[in-house]
């Protein structure tokens, strides 16, 4: 497989072309080529955010039915977590975690 013919994968013109490729698909996409075959251009793991970072996040890190579940588990604590802020959001109009709703709550 010749590597440079990927090098544009690293500004993402190649895929983001592609039909039904955004930012996020481009993103996993370079990330899976990088993680699981080895295409590693100069900074492609800033070009794919934290889809380069170690864990299960996305279909990059699926190697077999134990990462399959890893990646499921951490996509549905994740949905969860938004749900849990959108939900203190329209209950008090603020976000848990950040300074003043803590702050509030405790007086």
């Amino acid at each position: 497989m010749d590597r440079g013919i990927l090098s544009p994968m690293n500004s993402f013109a190649g895929s983001k072309s592609l039909p039904g490729f955004g930012k996020q698909k481009a993103q996993i996409f370079a990330a899976l080529l990088g993680k699981q075959l080895g295409v590693k251009p100069e900074g492609w793991e800033n070009a794919t955010g934290d889809y380069s970072l170690p864990g299960y996040r996305s279909v990059a890190d699926v190697v077999d039915e134990a990462s399959l579940h890893e990646v499921r588990a951490f996509k549905k604590a994740k949905k969860s977590g938004v749900k849990q802020g959108l939900m203190c959001l329209l209950a008090f109009g603020r976000v848990p975690g950040s300074w003043y709703f803590h702050k509030d709550m405790s007086e």
